[in-house]
């Protein structure tokens, strides 16, 4: 495996983990099937990290969220929101003006 891993830039693991991942260009794509087409180690490492994965989706809640759910949330984040802008808080240019208005040292 050390031998494919330096004949890959990156590590052909890595490599493989991308290309599973979609996050691949066409080229590097097409380069990891072809090496995974013509190499044993390089097939198995393909298959392993492809069972890999399965494995872990297989771990993760599939949640779905309704259109009502997502529109109660979305009006629970305005209100929130709404709430935050409301305080009387000065404003970072009134706090900053004020700062720089004030006399630090005297001379």
């Amino acid at each position: 495996m050390n031998e494919l891993e330096n004949q890959v830039p990156g590590g052909f693991s890595a490599m493989v983990n991308a290309y599973l991942d979609g996050n691949l260009s066409q080229e590097k794509s097409t380069l990891v099937e072809e090496i995974v087409a013509l190499n044993p180690e390089a097939s198995k490492i393909f298959k392993e990290r492809t069972a890999q994965k399965e494995e872990l989706k297989a771990l993760l809640p599939n949640i779905e969220i309704s259109k009502n759910s997502l529109s109660n949330l979305k009006r629970e984040v305005r209100e929130v929101n709404k709430d935050l802008v409301k305080t009387n808080r000065p404003s970072i240019a009134n706090r900053l003006s004020s700062i720089l208005n004030t006399t630090i040292f005297e001379f």
